[in-house]
Parts: C-alpha cells; sequence; structure tokens
C-alpha cells in the first residue's frame, strides 16, 4: 500500500464526502425553504382566521341587535338568530381545525429537519476529521 494511493483514496473520500455533504446541504436548504413557506402559509391562515372570526363576531352582534329590535316591533327572530350563530361557530370552528392542521403539518416539517440535521451531521464530523 503505496503512499499515492492513499493520497488518491483519499481525495477520492474527500470527494464522496463533498458530495454527500452538498446533498445534504442541500436537503436541508430545501427543507428549511418549504418549512418557511409553510410557517408564511400559517401565518397568513391565521390572519385570515382572526378576521374571519372577527368577522362573524360583529355578524353575531348585528344579529343579536336586529333580534332585540324585531322583538320591540313584535317579531320573534331567535330561532332564526341562533341558527345563523351556530352555523356561524360552526365555520368557526372549521377555521380553527384548519389552523390547528397546518400547525402540524409544520410541526412535522420541523421534525424532518431536524432528522435530516442530526443526518448531516456525522458527514460534518467525518468531513472535517478527514479534512484534518
Amino acid at each position: 500500500y503505496s503512499l499515492d494511493s492513499a493520497a488518491v483514496e483519499n481525495a477520492q473520500l474527500k470527494e464522496a464526502n463533498g458530495v454527500s455533504l452538498k446533498e445534504c446541504q442541500a436537503k436541508v436548504e430545501s427543507l428549511l425553504k418549504e418549512l418557511s413557506l409553510k410557517e408564511e402559509v400559517v401565518a397568513q391562515q391565521g390572519k385570515e382566521n382572526a378576521e374571519k372570526e372577527g368577522f362573524f363576531e360583529m355578524k353575531v352582534r348585528e344579529l343579536e341587535e336586529a333580534l332585540i329590535a324585531e322583538k320591540e316591533k313584535g317579531c320573534d327572530l331567535k330561532r332564526e338568530s341562533e341558527s345563523l350563530k351556530s352555523q356561524l361557530l360552526g365555520e368557526k370552528f372549521e377555521l380553527q381545525a384548519s389552523l390547528e392542521s397546518a400547525l402540524a403539518e409544520n410541526a412535522q416539517l420541523k421534525k424532518e429537519n431536524d432528522v435530516a440535521s442530526r443526518e448531516c451531521q456525522p458527514l460534518l464530523k467525518e468531513l472535517n476529521l478527514k479534512e484534518e
């Protein structure tokens, strides 16, 4: 086993480790970009959900005020108001479920990113040891 063949093998190993490291880094960067996009989506959905929730609460208040006015006129709109309130609450729960789903997906992406980062650590250590 000659010094030349050891040097050649060492160079080949460094090149292979560099490729593996680059692939791993590219995967981590891809996951980070994907995570960032998902976080933006979650933030946007949260903002939209908050706006919709405020809108729904305003609508419920408007319906309650209309109910009072109609009662003063002798009309009973209570059943209709309760039905609409129930419908709005149902929509609110659907929006909350959508947000929770997006947050769960975000958490899964973070876990995948953590796994990818852990997978890269041994390659980075090995590369650093070989470069030393």
